[in-house]
This record gives C-alpha cells, structure tokens and sequence, in this order.
C-alpha cells in the first residue's frame, strides 16, 4: 500500500483488504476468496 500510495496509483476505488494474501485468499480458507474480497466485489457491482 505504501509502494502504491508513493507511485501515485492509488486512484479511485483502491480499498485496503486486511487478512488477505496475494491470491486474494486467507490462512483459514486458502481455496476460496476471503471474505473481505467478496465484500469489496459486492460493493463494487452495485456501483
């Protein structure tokens, strides 16, 4: 998040996933996305 907020690619709808790897999985569930991602999918598609 630094790096990104350093190259000024922060843009709009940049949103901060704690707990979540690269693959956009967590330790608990490594096969399915981790439920701050499905979140972050659900707010983006009623926009």
């Amino acid at each position: 998040m630094t790096a990104l907020h350093h190259a000024h690619a922060g843009g709009p709808g940049r949103v901060a996933l704690p707990g979540v790897d690269h693959l956009l999985h967590n330790a608990d569930h490594p096969h399915t996305l981790a439920p701050p991602v499905l979140d972050a999918l659900r707010r983006f598609a009623r926009h």
